[in-house]
């Protein structure tokens, strides 16, 4: 192969830390924006002579840090280049024979394996790090596309070709080396990459169409794998409007008058404006939990499947109650044999500012993320997002979405998920959010309509009332401000199961000037409306 032109796919294996390879070699960079895959420079002119040296079959006695891995595109091989070879140069470390062409490949936490997948005959191969050879061939069944490992290295997730029999993941047991489960969404490869912001464990996804399937298919999951079948939910929530979905949904202004879902409970909202409890916040977000525990006690037989809430409630107003809550919620609920469901379709993908996730200002780890709105701003897809062992409750029976994951809404969600990290819109979030926020609590001051001024980030609420003492809900004063402020120039949605709180949930892109001229406007329309 020496001295031939050769086009190359490079991908980087922990090469130093991750510095980029121009200090180490003239002919190859990495655009950190393509996930640390490694490209030809500009003045590399696609004859790579010096990856292409044959004879250098030595075994390694150095740490693997100092290797990586390219795959020559149409060679049945992997090589392995020493990129500090004598301190002269980037020479071939290893060529390691393949059955088939490599298409993708990941190494193993303690660097003994590198699995690397061959798509044009089904299989994935595993290389042994200490010979430079295979040891190993895993028949996938199906046309192995992107690998990935699970962080604790007991599973290997493949992603299928979108044209293979079975698309979607297949679960290989990286002990055995058998497949521990198909996963058929029909959607192809793109779930593996999804599930950077989670917390460790949370590392299955399935992709629907939208929140009201996310959070059906969530419950479903949680029945099966518990094999209880009673849900709770909170008063005054929001979780969709399929059948299902809106058994678990409280405010009869959503509700249609027909059979709802069975098995599912409400226990109070513990939002410390309005809650029946007398107390700080966090001696009401005590007692709206316990009332969990008595509710189960006089309306389940002991055991539940399932508590789910939204960390703030969206169409309930942002309303949420004080830090200690979902994880005394929490608790109770996994008392009881339950699994714990945040529905982030409002408040997820940054919106709070402050974190990512909205369950993470409250210092939670659910069982279950849902989450949609966001995700595709405006394209139709949703997701739930998992642990392995509860997704394997569903391999029982064969589950089918004809439309999600499809390859059309991936690319949608994956690019705005690229635009809320590269233009900084969950900072953008918080530094806007709380100039919004601060300038509401100066408005009430002297705007008497404003009974509480709630939220995070750019997820706020401020509810309307005629008496500040009384707090009776201001119905036709919110629409008549809502109306000022149309003429103004200013959309706003309004929530609460009255109907008086104004909902604060503007584009994440929103900008200083904005939030400004939206102060104005309301001050301007609130005004209006109280003489």
């Amino acid at each position: 192969m020496a001295g031939t032109e050769a086009t190359v796919r490079f991908r980087i294996y922990d090469s130093n830390g991750g510095k980029a390879l121009s200090s180490l070699h003239p002919a190859v960079w990495i655009d950190r924006r393509e996930a640390g895959q490694v490209r030809e420079a500009r003045e590399c002119r696609e004859k790579i002579q010096s990856f292409l040296q044959p004879g250098f079959n030595r075994r390694p006695n150095v740490d693997l840090n100092s290797y990586f891995i390219l795959a020559l595109n149409h060679q049945p091989s992997i090589s392995v280049i020493d990129p500090l070879f004598g301190f002269g140069g980037s020479k071939l470390f290893a060529l390691v024979p393949l059955r088939s062409t490599g298409e993708d490949w990941v190494m193993s936490a303690d660097k003994k394996r590198l699995y690397v997948s061959m798509p044009a005959i089904n299989q994935v191969a595993v290389i042994d790090t200490a010979e430079w050879k295979p040891s190993a061939h895993i028949d996938a069944g199906v046309k192995p596309s992107r690998v990935a490992l699970q962080h604790d290295g007991k599973y290997l997730w493949i992603g299928n070709d979108a044209e293979s029999k079975g698309s979607g993941i297949t679960v290989i047991d990286t002990v055995s080396l058998t497949v521990a489960a198909h996963l058929d969404t029909g959607a192809g490869h793109h779930e593996i990459a999804f599930t950077e912001e989670l917390p460790k464990g949370l590392d299955v996804t399935y992709f629907v169409n939208d929140g009201s399937e996310a959070n059906d298919l969530a419950v479903t999951m949680a029945r099966l794998f518990t094999g209880n079948t009673d849900v709770i939910a909170l008063r005054n929530g929001y979780h969709g409007g399929s059948p299902s979905s809106m058994g678990l949904t409280s405010h009869s202004t959503w509700k249609f008058p027909v059979p709802g879902a069975i098995g599912i409970h409400h226990t109070v909202s513990p939002d410390p404006y309005r809650s029946q409890f007398s107390g700080t916040p966090e001696e009401i977000a005590s007692k709206s939990a316990e009332d969990i525990r008595e509710l189960i006690r006089y309306s389940t037989p002991g055991k539940i499947a399932a508590f789910i809430a939204e960390p703030i409630q969206g169409v309930g107003g942002a309303t949420y109650g004080a830090r200690n809550y979902l994880s005394e919620a929490y608790k109770i609920t996994r008392d009881h044999g339950g699994l714990c469901i945040a529905d982030e379709v409002q408040t997820g993908f940054g919106r709070t500012g402050d974190h990512y996730w909205g369950f993470e200002n409250f210092d939670v780890i659910p069982d279950f993320v849902t989450m949609a709105k966001g995700i595709g701003n405006g394209v139709p897809l949703g997701a739930v997002t998992t642990r392995m062992e509860i997704a394997q409750a569903l391999t029982q029976r064969i589950h089918f979405n004809t439309f999600g994951g499809n390859p059309v809404c991936m690319a949608a969600g994956l690019a705005v998920i690229d635009v809320i990290d590269e233009d900084g819109l969950q900072e953008n979030s918080r530094v806007v959010g709380k100039r919004l926020k601060d300038g509401f609590k100066e408005l009430a001051k002297h705007q008497q309509l404003i009974g509480d001024v709630r939220g995070m980030g750019l997820m706020l609420g401020v509810e309307l009332v005629r008496d500040r003492k009384t707090k009776e809900p201001a119905k036709k004063e919110t629409l008549a401000v809502l109306e000022a402020a149309r003429e103004m120039g200013v959309l706003i949605g309004k929530g609460g199961i009255d109907g008086n709180v104004l909902r604060i949930k503007p584009p994440m892109c929103i900008t200083a000037e904005d939030a400004d001229f939206t102060l104005d406007v309301l001050d301007r329309a609130l005004t209006a409306v109280a003489k």
